[in-house]
């Protein structure tokens, strides 16, 4: 059976980081230009970086062609899904590490990217003007990117202000009112 899923172009996958990685080595998706992974952290959030990276990394790797990619990351912990329900949304959950950058950096040699999608609603993810600067210069023909993710209560508006988006950086367009 999987030698059939093999031949499709597009793929949307749940697990662990450990469970998707395991998945990407094993099996053979020439054809595959659109992944969208859905991932529940099990583990503790100091380590998520670090585990997100070594997934990242083998998707890299093992599908290079990629023009679409989608990750999503919510906590497995039944503590912080309780606190939901006890006291409504609680603040995003501490990423000690946890930065833009840090999180893109191993999936940069997937060069065909037009469509980039990130949802770690439930973490909070620094980010800066740079980042964004840094994206739309690894992926120039980036069409969408979509970002979702907690923010420090340190940050301010300045911090948040749109990047400046240098000439000649194709299809930037739909993310540089970020």
């Amino acid at each position: 059976p999987l030698t059939m899923v093999s031949k499709t172009p597009y793929l949307t996958v749940k697990g662990t980081w450990e469970q998707i990685g395991q998945f990407v080595v094993t099996i053979s998706f020439p054809a595959l230009r659109s992944l969208s992974i859905h991932i529940t952290h099990l583990g503790d959030n100091d380590q998520l970086i670090s585990e997100a990276s070594t997934t990242l990394c083998m998707i890299a790797d093992h599908l290079p062609n990629l023009n679409a990619f989608e990750l999503s990351c919510v906590p497995g912990s039944t503590r912080y899904h309780t606190s939901r329900q006890q006291i409504g949304n609680p603040p995003p959950l501490e990423l000690p590490g946890g930065t833009l950058d840090a999180l893109v950096s191993p999936i940069k040699s997937l060069s065909s990217l037009r469509i980039l999608s990130i949802f770690f609603n439930l973490y909070r993810l620094e980010y800066a003007s740079e980042d964004l600067v840094n994206i739309a210069e690894v992926w120039p023909d980036l069409e969408e990117l979509h970002l979702a993710f907690g923010t420090s209560d340190a940050m301010t508006a300045e911090d948040h202000a749109p990047a400046t988006i240098p000439d000649g950086i194709a299809g930037f367009e739909a993310i540089a009112s970020l």
